[in-house]
């Protein structure tokens, strides 16, 4: 028997909507009761009541214990009290003759603590209003230099400016998030902001608390590894100071730093992210390496 196989059938098993709905239903009702809602009940039916109560848990029990689709659409159910959410703060687009931007911008909310939201998002607020009017700034002067060279008003095509975000991790008090600012013109500039949260503490997760003391050497090594077998594996894969890049032996990776860049994935292992030219070719894009003890 296949037990890979098995499982993958086990996880793609399509939930009946009647019961996807039905658990809904459920958990909305039990909102309902932890928000504080009155529900008049009369002491005759009390006992009825709990004896309901005990059957319906019983049933749950079995039913997540036998029922394929039924255990998969319980586990896609928020847990009551894990609410803090990633929303869409700000969405707009705007455009004139200098830029065009299409901006994106995430909050915090419902983490239960307000500090915590507010600091966060001051943070993003702050970041995305200082990338984007930086990139209204170049927009003019490339402007201004297309226009003192020669050019002419009616050939101007405007500066794209995206922002964007992407939620990478929401679970177990673990919020991992990236923000992506693009720049389009004659060719695309792009940058990432990485947001790792502990939703418990209020504190930035760093690399080393999720991988140990030694997270550097074993990053290290694991990121050394994984460029050999993709050069050995894939044609097109290119790194400098290997191969056919001999010749860029300082830019060849020996070491992350301490604080280097990553998101957390939704199986909760740090993903270490390099920016484009940083250790390979621009081709190759942000190059992303999984780092799991």
């Amino acid at each position: 028997m296949n037990i890979f196989k098995s499982k993958k059938e086990y996880d793609n098993m399509p939930v009946p909507f009647e019961l996807n709905n039905l658990i809904e239903k459920a958990v909305s009702k039990a909102e309902y009761m932890k928000a504080g809602k009155s529900i008049k009940i009369k002491s005759g039916y009390i006992r009825a009541g709990g004896i309901i109560c005990f059957a319906a848990v019983i049933f749950l029990i079995i039913m997540l214990n036998i029922n394929k689709s039924f255990a998969m659409a319980a586990k896609k159910v928020p847990v009551l009290g894990q609410l803090a959410s990633i929303v869409t703060w700000t969405d707009y687009e705007d455009e004139n003759e200098k830029r065009v931007i299409n901006i994106k911008m995430p909050k915090i909310e419902n983490s239960g603590s307000d500090n915590l939201e507010n600091r966060i998002n001051n943070e993003i607020r702050v970041k995305i209003n200082t990338v984007v009017t930086e990139a209204e700034e170049r927009a003019e002067e490339y402007r201004q230099a297309f226009l003192a060279t020669g050019g002419r008003d009616e050939d101007w095509h405007p500066l794209e400016i995206l922002v964007d975000y992407e939620v990478k991790c929401n679970e177990n008090n673990i919020l991992s998030f990236v923000i992506t600012k693009a720049e389009s013109y004659a060719s695309v500039y792009t940058e990432k902001y990485y947001y790792n949260i502990d939703m418990e503490t209020g504190r930035e997760i760093r690399l080393g608390d999720l991988l140990g003391p030694d997270y550097i050497e074993l990053s290290n090594e694991i990121i050394k590894e994984d460029i050999e077998e993709r050069i050995s594996t894939d044609e097109n894969a290119m790194f400098f100071g290997y191969g056919e890049n001999d010749d860029f032996t300082s830019a060849r990776f020996e070491s992350i730093d301490e604080d280097e860049k990553f998101y957390i994935n939704e199986d909760e292992q740090a993903v270490i992210v390099f920016d484009k030219y940083e250790i390979a070719p621009g081709y190759m894009g942000f190059v992303e390496f999984v780092i799991a003890r």
